[in-house]
């Protein structure tokens, strides 16, 4: 979530977006599971997507939800399940609600608790961005430069550079008790390959979106967008119980300035049969 990366501005504070508008970073994870695609023991429309494919889904879950009812405008758990586009698979994320250190640097943190059905899949950012031209075309809310707007090699090359900056990422799964207190099993250490999006389009509801939070008029249909960040994934296969997933990482000069944007999210998951 840095500007670099065209953060979508509860990083107003850390960094303002420039000519070419307006991109976003968040966070998530992702397990060792087949670079071609995730497969569980039923297929659903997601199993038939590679996890790079899954990102461009992610992120239009992410952007389509308005900001009163998004999940990464949560900080409880309580709308983890608005917006959602698959039965048996969960995204999480990071959030937006962050604070800003004297110094400049950013901290995105938040505890949230959820609960899902035996053979719920988690798919999920540690750090993440998104690039496209909404701060270039008038109708959305800009203006357009006299470099015009950016092609997807460009509007990729912008995300990767960020992400490039990326360190200290960790996501980490393990069994607990009720109270999340106790640990009652190891910890389990998840994998969280880097995943470059394919282009993708989204769309902006009319109002009280993320955009408008962050103070750009835009709405309506966004192509082409480019994502890049490293992901991790939870399969279904958790027994019922309790757990506690931490993921996040640290954005390294996210604003362009040598300010750093941290994440450090956690999740307490209760499994139901």
């Amino acid at each position: 979530m840095s500007k670099l990366a065209r953060s979508f501005d509860p990083l107003r504070s850390l960094v303002r977006p420039p000519l070419c508008g307006l991109a976003i970073l968040l966070l998530l994870p992702l397990s060792p599971v087949g670079r071609v695609a995730l497969s569980q023991t039923t297929h659903t429309p997601w199993q038939h997507l590679t996890q790079s494919q899954l990102t461009a889904v992610w992120w239009q879950w992410a952007l389509g939800v308005q900001v009163s009812q998004s999940p990464l405008f949560d900080q409880t758990g309580v709308n983890a399940y608005n917006g959602q586009p698959y039965s048996d698979l969960l995204f999480l994320g990071g959030t937006f609600i962050v604070t800003q250190a004297q110094n400049g640097d950013v901290l995105g943190q938040a505890t949230r608790s959820i609960a899902i059905r035996r053979g719920t899949a988690l798919f999920f950012p540690l750090l993440n961005g998104e690039w496209d031209n909404v701060g270039f075309t008038p109708h959305l809310g800009g203006t357009t430069p006299s470099t015009g707007v950016l092609g997807v090699p460009g509007l990729r090359a912008i995300v990767e550079a960020a992400e490039d900056n990326a360190t200290g990422l960790y996501a980490m799964l393990r069994p607990t008790d009720a109270s999340f207190q106790q640990n009652i099993g190891p910890v389990v250490n998840l994998a969280y390959p880097r995943l470059k999006s394919s282009p993708f389009s989204y769309v902006l509801p009319r109002t009280d979106n993320v955009y408008q939070f962050s103070g750009i008029n835009a709405s309506g249909t966004v192509a082409p967008a480019a994502g890049d960040g490293y992901f991790s994934y939870v399969p279904g296969t958790l027994t019922p119980g309790y757990y506690k997933l931490e993921f996040g990482g640290i954005q390294l000069n996210s604003n362009g300035q040598g300010n750093t944007f941290t994440e450090a999210m956690t999740y307490r998951i209760t499994v139901l049969p």
